[in-house]
């Protein structure tokens, strides 16, 4: 006991650099908000979950406000959404807690914040709620906000095919993602890729998003494992600088090979369509233009028949290495209201990029310079892509 409440002090004494500060009523040092709700509540939750908290949670929760009365509401508050994070963090880690009775945090949180408790008391019932899954096994009374977080809290293989078949549709979108990253960074589990399978339609918006951000990372890759990498590299005359990005080309594109066998696996195809890209899984990995034509035949089989691969060349300038930038540089441009400006290029070829998020869509303005030509086109980042095709 005397070792955890030493454990606590000293958790309690972080430094402030800032005049807004609450004091730790232990030993009289300082802390700022911020640092109060993301690490002191914290630890104090996990050991009131565990049991082992020194004192009662009503006498420390008192000393602290009695030492900070300006800072009651944010005491009392942070507490408890701490609580909420550490408790469903470890939801199916039971030995990590003891049976839980929180009436008394009911009790504190009616004295201590009065009427702005409505939301102290949503995280409350998701707790007792949760326990109660948790302790029967019955999850139909569960509420939809319970249900998510139980399910967001699956992390094994086991834990996903738990909440997937106990929980219903509606924790599906928030399952399904988790399940198919589980797969793509670890190994492919039969029963789970089954309970994908049955699933199918409703993991496609997770799929798509799983292969485009793993196309994204590629393109920032930062030794050159793509297509256009590849001929920068080889201009460098280094060897070694070249077979370091011919590593990482393969092993980005057994990246992909795995997120299209994954796709295969749970009953989809290279032509299943990514609604918010508006394409086919297919278009999404070949517009990105990171990998050679012969690779991407080799990837996606008859797929890749459907579409004319032929490059074409504006003057020195290739077609997969314009999308290439186009996407690279796109996927930069994250802020409403600020224009990005973004170039590369050679004496044969020049490609200048504009884009302009707003918040109903990124605008894209596209030029390329040529030793005899130039040519420009505008629109959404399909459009302009469609145009160098």
């Amino acid at each position: 006991m005397k070792t955890i409440l030493t454990s606590l002090i000293l958790l309690f004494s972080l430094k402030s650099f800032s005049s807004n500060v609450i004091v730790n009523p232990m030993n009289g040092q300082k802390v700022t908000p911020e640092n109060f709700e993301r690490q002191v509540t914290r630890y104090m939750a996990r050991y009131y979950l565990s049991g082992h908290l020194p004192q009662s949670l009503d006498y420390t929760i008192e000393q602290f406000v009695n030492q900070n009365p300006d800072h009651a509401n944010l005491i009392m508050t942070a507490f408890v959404q701490s609580l909420e994070k550490e408790y469903f963090s470890n939801f199916f880690k039971k030995e990590q807690r003891t049976s839980l009775d929180l009436s008394q945090v009911k009790k504190i949180i009616e004295q201590r914040l009065g009427q702005s408790s409505f939301e102290a008391n949503m995280i409350v019932k998701k707790i007792v709620e949760a326990e109660e899954y948790s302790t029967t096994g019955q999850y139909d009374g569960l509420s939809l906000m319970t249900k998510i977080s139980v399910a967001e809290s699956a992390t094994s293989v086991d834990e996903m095919i738990k909440v997937l078949n106990e929980l219903g549709k509606q924790v599906d979108e928030r399952v399904l993602p988790m399940a198919l990253e589980s797969l793509y960074k670890g190994k492919l589990d039969q029963r789970l890729i089954h309970e994908i399978e049955k699933r199918k339609d409703r993991a496609i918006d997770g799929l798509c998003h799983l292969i485009k951000s793993e196309l994204e990372i590629i393109t920032e890759d930062e030794f050159n494992g793509h297509k256009m990498g590849l001929k920068i590299s080889e201009e460098t005359g280094d060897s070694t600088v070249v077979e370091q990005s011919k590593i990482s080309y393969v092993k980005n594109y057994q990246n992909i090979e795995k997120l299209i066998d994954i796709t295969r696996r749970i009953g989809l195809d290279e032509s299943t369509h990514c609604k918010n890209d508006k394409k086919a899984i297919f278009e999404l990995v070949r517009d990105f233009g990171i990998f050679f034509d012969d690779d991407l035949s080799k990837l996606f089989q008859n797929g890749w028949k459907k579409v004319d691969t032929a490059p074409m060349n504006f003057g020195g300038c290739e077609a997969d290495d314009i999308r290439y930038l186009v996407n690279k540089y796109y996927n930069r441009a994250k802020k409403n209201g600020v224009v990005y400006n973004f170039g590369e290029g050679n004496s044969d070829c020049q490609v200048l990029i504009e884009v302009r998020p707003t918040p109903l869509r990124k605008l894209v303005y596209l030029t390329i310079k040529t030793k005899s030509s130039v040519s420009t086109t505008q629109g959404s980042l399909k459009e302009v892509l469609s145009s160098i095709k």
